[in-house]
């Protein structure tokens, strides 16, 4: 019988821990029971008692297996240690707050067994301010045109991996910052959407902030396309190219007697001017050198602090 690892990332869900299980569980005895199940719990050193529910869930189900990291190494880290340690021949991830339905799964393994590699869910809807939604639409446009990359509006992390796309992004992408969305479409394989309403959160405020959908863009941007530098390069082209205009041009009035050599207030902000985009392209150009800092350093991206219902130590990131 084939197996289904179920990866769940969780940061301080304890409301929502035995609630997911419980809907998991219901859904796998009703919807496809003729296939075994893992669930991987991936807590990311929540600072309540998540873990310890996990831990209790583990001792009354031997499917359940649960990992907490030695600190916060952030979303994708998470999942990605999550992925290290599924043993499934597919493996769903799903997030604890209920937002994304456990039921869909069973469409998602009907399409696996049709051939498809990876299924991802594609939300129709989002309970959020419709700003937010505009950013996100804005934000994969912008992406799709600028990288290598196919990101379909509306696709998230709620999705169906095959064994051969995890251990490709597991052992033949060893990227210290990684966006798994793009490294699953930069994977290829067959790949195929589920279209679906999503639901509110089950309980709790969601953990991830603004900020860190802020980083996160930036991360896939930086991952993924060469156009910021690009962008920059062709401003400071643009920007010499003027400059080197005015000067000769300013010069053969002044030689003509038809200027003074005077402007004060227009010096300082040309100054200013230039001071601003010398310091936005040493920005750009830092992020990517950063990113290249972190690949040299080679440091894990996630280490592992505690485990339970593994047989062997699990692995981080």
């Amino acid at each position: 019988m084939k197996l289904i690892s179920v990866v769940i990332p969780v940061y301080n869900e304890n409301e929502n821990v035995n609630f997911i299980y419980q809907r998991l569980c219901d859904v796998h005895s009703r919807l496809f029971p003729h296939y075994d199940l893992e669930i991987i719990f991936s807590d990311n050193f929540s600072s309540d008692d998540t873990y310890s529910r996990i831990q209790h869930l583990q001792q009354t189900d031997p499917r359940v297996r649960g990992i907490r990291l030695s600190r916060n190494f952030g979303y994708q880290a998470n999942i990605l240690t999550g992925y290290l340690n599924a043993r499934g021949d597919a493996v769903v991830q799903l997030d604890a707050d209920g937002e994304d339905p456990p039921e869909l799964i069973a469409d998602f393994i009907r399409l696996w067994e049709q051939g498809y590699h990876v299924v991802y869910g594609v939300r129709l809807a989002r309970q959020e301010p419709k700003f937010m939604q505009w950013q996100r639409r804005f934000f994969y446009s912008l992406l799709n045109r600028i990288a290598d990359l196919h990101l379909p509006p509306g696709a998230g992390d709620f999705r169906l991996l095959d064994r051969a796309v995890v251990r490709t992004i597991t052992d033949r992408m060893p990227e210290h910052n990684p966006y798994l969305r793009g490294l699953v479409s930069y994977a290829g394989f067959r790949q195929i959407g589920v279209p679906y309403q999503r639901q509110r959160r089950h309980s709790g405020p969601s953990k991830f902030k603004y900020l860190d959908y802020l980083r996160l863009a930036w991360d896939a941007i930086t991952s993924f396309s060469r156009i910021p530098l690009i962008l920059v390069s062709t401003l400071g082209f643009i920007m010499a190219g003027i400059a080197a205009i005015g000067i000769i041009g300013y010069f053969i009035l002044y030689l003509s007697g038809g200027a003074e050599a005077k402007g004060f207030t227009t010096l300082i902000l040309v100054i200013f001017l230039l001071s601003g985009v010398q310091l936005l392209s040493l920005g750009i150009l830092g992020q990517y050198i950063a990113r290249i800092f972190d690949e040299v350093k080679a440091r894990p991206r996630s280490i592992i602090a505690d485990w339970c219902g593994f047989e062997q130590p699990p692995r981080s990131a």
